[in-house]
């Protein structure tokens, strides 16, 4: 009776775990997926750029309207703050605007300034809001 009772619990215990790894699969797989085109940005955080084809923070559009603004090029350090932001998320936002060529840097500590390529990319954005 107890050897049974053990198989019984060993089943059930295997099928809880199996049932599990596959809602847990589920939930992650579904979390990195691409929204479909058109969708609205989740929380605000991304816009997408349609013309181009790649998502860009929105801390990294202020980035870039603030260097367009300025004119001249500025450290991580001082679009963080003019921004409010974490030096941190600034640097995230700032490696994805050079990764993505809408700024050039130049220097250590890299100073930022907004490439042709930024300006026309503004100027996109500015036009489909």
């Amino acid at each position: 009776m107890v050897e049974q009772e053990t198989i019984i619990f060993a089943a059930l215990f295997t099928a809880q775990t199996l049932i599990y790894i596959l809602l847990l699969r589920r939930i992650v797989t579904s979390q990195h997926a691409t929204p479909p085109a058109g969708a609205e940005p989740k929380n605000g955080y991304e816009e997408e750029n349609h013309q181009q084809g790649f998502v860009v923070p929105n801390v990294a559009i202020d980035a870039l309207k603030l260097l367009k603004s300025r004119g001249e090029g500025m450290t991580s350090s001082d679009i963080s703050r003019l921004l409010g932001r974490s030096r941190e998320h600034t640097a995230r936002a700032m490696k994805i605007l050079y990764e993505k060529g809408l700024v050039e840097r130049r220097g250590k500590p890299f100073r930022y300034y907004i490439t042709e390529r930024g300006v026309r990319f503004l100027d996109i954005m500015e036009n489909h809001s």
